[in-house]
């Protein structure tokens, strides 16, 4: 008998514990709310700017001419809305880009510079637009294919009275010339050297 009442007192006492619990993860000393996390704007990568193809004395007569090509796979990142004085002010995004890189025939250095930029067609014609970012590859030796992590990349966008949310379009891509941008759509934007 001693023992059924023991077992009915501690099998309450559990249940009491189990229901405080439960009501303690909404229970908050200091009464604050965590706001959900807002989405970050849309990234698109540019079909025309999403490979390029350097050619030798910027010529392109075949494939022997070809200095370097490299093409965007993909990227990742995350967002945060900065607040000054509990008011939106810029949107930080930290973006990591993955690229592919091959050498050409008429690439004797090794190396190859490229560039490729962000756009912001909310803030055209406005310098804060568009940024470029500059990358030096090195290709290691007996290797003509390389693929690489870009995670250097931030991008600032203000909050002003233009319409900046989550709904604002970024897009990716390189900073083509015009000779490379046509070659890109003469070509169907096709690798010459992939593998």
């Amino acid at each position: 008998m001693k023992r059924f009442f023991l077992l009915i007192i501690c099998t309450s006492l559990f249940s009491i514990f189990l229901t405080a619990c439960e009501t303690a993860e909404d229970i908050s000393l200091f009464n604050l709310k965590k706001e959900d996390p807002k989405p970050c704007p849309v990234i698109k990568i540019l079909k025309d700017a999403k490979k390029i193809t350097s050619f030798k004395n910027n010529e392109a007569k075949d494939i022997s001419d070809i200095m370097f090509e490299a093409e965007i796979i993909g990227y990742s990142g995350k967002c945060e809305y900065k607040r000054q004085d509990k008011v939106e002010t810029e949107i930080v995004i930290e973006l990591e880009v993955l690229l592919d890189l091959f050498r050409g025939p008429a690439n004797n250095t090794n190396s190859a510079k490229l560039s490729f930029f962000i756009a912001i067609p909310a803030f055209f014609p406005n310098p804060e637009g568009k940024k470029v970012f500059y990358k030096s590859i090195t290709f290691p030796k007996n290797s003509d294919k390389i693929r690489m992590l870009d995670r250097e990349i931030i991008i600032r966008i203000p909050i002003t009275d233009r319409n900046v949310n989550s709904n604002t379009i970024i897009f990716l891509g390189f900073n083509l010339t015009k000779n490379q941008l046509n070659y890109n759509r003469k070509t169907n934007t096709q690798l010459q050297l992939e593998m």
